[in-house]
């Protein structure tokens, strides 16, 4: 895993907690369930070797680990409990996370209700459920790719 890698998870955690748990009130799809392992090997480019699923604040996260040390791919997801809540914190949370990377979103059309890459992670909402999908690896249009089919497949599962 590169600083920048590390630095991108510590960020959007916080910046999830940050966004308060009240705004972020209702319990979320656990990321463990809606994302499908073959998906996540995929995106590792290896198979998954472990599964591990934690709570933060008001979101759920799934880290799904390769074989080799910090080989993984992290999932969060939290929800709300109106879309036009959803559709509020999703912004904010994009503005805040944009910011602290200095970095301009990305649109992504196509994937969910509406989503953006910032710095190779992607940011998707689909109703009323916001997930944050991050390839570890060296930041680069081919992690990015990963992370966006990730998104792709999981988002399209869900209903």
């Amino acid at each position: 895993m590169t600083v920048r890698s590390a630095l991108g998870t510590a960020v959007a955690a916080v910046l999830l907690a940050a966004a308060g748990s009240a705004a972020w009130a209702a319990t979320p799809r656990d990321p463990c369930q809606a994302v499908a392992k073959s998906d996540a090997a995929k995106a590792l480019g290896t198979p998954v070797t472990s599964v591990k699923a934690t709570t933060m604040g008001p979101s759920k996260n799934c880290a799904f680990h390769g074989a080799r040390p910090f080989q993984s791919v992290v999932v969060t997801a939290f929800r709300s409990d109106s879309v036009g809540e959803a559709r509020a914190r999703f912004s904010d949370l994009v503005k805040q996370t944009a910011s602290a990377f200095s970095s301009a979103p990305a649109k992504l059309p196509g994937v969910g209700d509406e989503a953006v890459t910032i710095a190779s992670n992607v940011y998707a909402r689909k109703g009323t459920e916001a997930y944050v999908f991050n390839v570890f690896g060296t930041r680069g249009p081919a992690l990015t790719a990963r992370a966006v089919e990730l998104a792709k497949a999981t988002l399209g599962r869900i209903h």
